[in-house]
């Protein structure tokens, strides 16, 4: 045992530990100090092993003369057990907190804490609301002395994050990961390698209906692997490159890619609904069943991609323009992802988009639990029944609250999609 190397070691371990916990102090927060100092003990967890060690009574001395000589420095009180020289507590001195951190080398939380203020500063003004008001919010708990949310580690990674949110409402439409990492850093890696995961997490911060959004889906924000179509089909007639065409040519619907919907613009929409279809075998399903269409059918994909909200949101204005009443439904998996995904087109959409096969009878009679993640997936089901935001849901979320239970669209019978919107319509 080297004794120098051993008390080097116990100093920073307890410089540190003291630090952390003053970090998380309301002294912290309220930035004076408070009755209660940071204090830890040596016989507990964290120290206890060497301090108690009956096999090298070594230690306890150097962790003494460590303290003693931290205690002449300032940095630290302590506290004796009564006629003993065991060492009770040890308390950070208030007075000893920035010599502390200096004599660690370690930045000060306060200073992450202001640094990310100016990182995210960047964003108050943003063209995208969400942007906007999830970083004015930041900065306002930023400025309590809190962090949150994020991780105060990392400036840098957050600095990347800002400068790809900053140019994005500058690109029209989607753009490939390395297409844009070779625009905002000039290398094609580095966003994917450095910057994706820690954007994402914005993103699942700032749009709040997204947190079932997967590790490196940020087709929403036009972030894509690759061009992204819409895929859509059914009744109703458009114009493309200046020709008047009708759905009923595609009866397995088509791909429009973004250069193409430049070109496109809807002539005549003698439909007698529109529905939205969260999955992709869904969606063919939907198509091959119902022949001929009487109904305009998209498929979102999940989350629907930016290209496709933009569409979306002309489709809706193309409606609300011409007075049209035609009802629009949104048929996805009944689980906590497709209550949110329904939530997030309905935030666009002027007119109410009536929920398809995603009651809860459906879900009693077709349903299964997630047996894997069953009690975390009740949890979450708990919190989005104490949200406004989905009253609508209550019947389902509290079915899967009290049971796990999800259903995947897959899961509905032919009969059931054949049979879809007859009802609504006599």
């Amino acid at each position: 045992m080297n004794e120098q190397e051993f008390k080097n070691e116990f100093k920073q371990r307890l410089l540190n530990h003291l630090l952390d916990k003053y970090e998380r102090s309301q002294a912290f927060v309220k930035g004076e100090a408070t009755k209660q100092r940071p204090q830890t003990v040596l016989t507990g967890e964290l120290f206890g092993a060497d301090y108690e060690d009956e096999m090298d009574f070594r230690k306890r001395d150097w962790m003494h003369q460590v303290i003693d000589e931290m205690a002449v420095a300032g940095l630290v009180d302590v506290r004796h057990e009564r006629s003993s020289d065991t060492i009770h507590k040890v308390y950070l001195e208030w007075e000893g907190v920035a010599n502390a951190y200096m004599q660690l080398g370690r930045q000060p939380k306060k200073d992450k804490l202001s640094e990310l203020t100016v990182v995210i500063g960047q964003l108050t003004s943003h063209l995208w609301d969400w942007v906007r008001r999830w970083a004015q919010q930041t900065v306002a708990t930023l400025k309590e002395q809190r962090s949150a949310g994020l991780d105060i580690n990392d400036v840098e990674g957050y600095v990347d994050a800002v400068r790809v949110l900053q140019e994005l409402p500058s690109i029209q439409g989607d753009i490939p990961k390395r297409m844009l990492s070779l625009r905002v850093f000039g290398n094609s890696k580095h966003f994917e390698q450095c910057v994706e995961r820690r954007l994402l997490s914005i993103v699942r911060q700032g749009l709040g209906e997204v947190s079932e959004v997967g590790e490196g889906e940020l087709d929403l924000i036009g972030i894509v692997p690759h061009p992204k179509p819409v895929l859509l089909g059914g009744r109703g007639q458009f114009i493309l490159n200046g020709s008047q065409l009708s759905w009923s040519l595609f009866p397995d619907g088509a791909a429009l890619y973004p250069e193409t919907l430049k070109t496109f613009e809807w002539f005549k929409l003698d439909v007698e609904h529109i529905v939205t279809i969260e999955n992709l075998s869904s969606y063919h399903q939907w198509l091959r069943l119902r022949q001929p269409l009487r109904e305009l059918v998209i498929y979102t994909g999940g989350f629907p991609h930016r290209i496709l909200q933009s569409f979306l949101r002309s489709l809706w204005e193309s409606l609300k323009n011409s007075g049209s009443s035609i009802p629009v439904y949104h048929w996805g998996d009944i689980d906590l992802g497709g209550i949110q995904i329904h939530h997030f087109l309905q935030r666009d959409c002027p007119f109410t988009i009536y929920p398809l096969f995603m009651d809860d009878s459906t879900l009693c009679q077709f349903g299964e639990p997630d047996l894997n993640h069953r009690e975390h997936y009740q949890k979450k089901a708990c919190a989005l029944l104490q949200d406004d935001r989905y009253i609508t849901w209550h019947s389902v979320l509290e079915v899967i609250s009290q049971s796990g239970i999800k259903l995947e669209q897959e899961a509905i019978p032919d009969q059931f999609v054949k049979e879809a919107l007859d009802l609504k319509r006599n």
